[in-house]
């Protein structure tokens, strides 16, 4: 498995192209905004993206759909929960400097428990509500994708309109409770372990 990291926009949102290392064809995790760096940098790699996988609908993450269809078309795939957020964002999360909505909205739904086979990888989807009702992980080999569940040290705000503080602290068990280690790659900041954030995020040791 390849991954390459493309920090975007200016919220500096971790967009994620991945790929099966023997596969021409690659999705990209939360394509925030630059989406002439994020064509540049697949293909520098001569890669197709041919899928855009949402862990949420908040506008940071999103913002550059509508140039990779445009380009690669591009099918997105989200959680029904957030499916309203592409093309209606909530408002206390549109910040001054304005925000162009996503021209249509997702091509196909998820759920947790599902298994997709797709840039030459099989993409287990957890179901992670808690900063947003259809908030989710993608678990690709020994790698999460945590959107913005979880970052190193600290995890999602949940005092959105979409957010539940609730339903977070069951996510963050879901993940503590994962049998073994992963790497995990969050929205922002820097790749963490799973093993460490076990031990030292003060939101999963309680």
């Amino acid at each position: 498995m390849e991954i390459q990291t493309v920090v975007t926009g200016m919220m500096g949102v971790n967009a994620y192209i991945i790929n099966g290392e023997q596969s021409n064809e690659a999705a990209v995790v939360d394509p925030g905004a630059d989406a002439d760096r994020i064509i540049a940098v697949a293909e520098q790699k001569d890669l197709t993206l041919t899928h855009i996988l949402l862990t949420h609908g908040h506008f940071d993450h999103v913002s550059a759909i509508d140039g990779l269809r445009a380009h690669f078309g591009s099918r997105v795939i989200m959680h029904a929960g957030d499916a309203e957020m592409l093309t209606n964002p909530a408002p206390d999360l549109v910040p001054i400097y304005g925000y162009a909505r996503v021209g249509k909205g997702a091509d196909v739904f998820v759920h947790g428990g599902d298994v997709l086979q797709l840039a030459g990888l099989e993409i287990q989807v957890l179901s992670t509500p808690g900063h947003s009702p259809g908030g989710v992980c993608y678990i690709v080999e020994r790698n999460i994708f945590s959107g913005d569940t979880l970052f190193q040290g600290s995890i999602g705000r949940t005092d959105f309109s979409s957010g539940n503080t609730a339903d977070m602290r069951m996510s963050l068990k879901l993940l503590k409770e994962l049998d073994g280690d992963y790497t995990v790659y969050p929205g922002h900041g820097p790749a963490t372990r799973l093993e460490v954030e076990r031990h030292a995020n003060p939101y999963m040791v309680d």
